[in-house]
């Protein structure tokens, strides 16, 4: 009986659990499709990484096919920066 009362509230859990996941998920506004390709992402300092970012650029992107997504591409708050 302990089984199954746990299984139960497992099954609950794991159900809000998902719930909340999508929750988290930020909505994509329309005219902007969801990304069906792989996506990397690089957190540099602001000066001084020019070259690296387009030698990983060329590799990401030219030779693999993927994005590239750098941290400063988009802004939430002016306070993050």
């Amino acid at each position: 009986m302990e089984h199954l009362a746990e299984r139960q509230q497992l099954k609950k859990d794991r159900v809000a659990l998902e719930a909340e996941r999508r929750a988290l998920i930020p909505n994509i506004p329309s005219g902007q499709p969801a990304a069906h390709h792989r996506i990397f992402f690089l957190m540099t300092p602001f000066k001084g990484y020019e070259s690296m970012e387009d030698a990983l650029r060329i590799v990401i992107e030219d030779r693999w096919g993927c994005q590239l997504f750098l941290a400063r591409d988009r802004v939430y708050s002016e306070e993050l920066a």
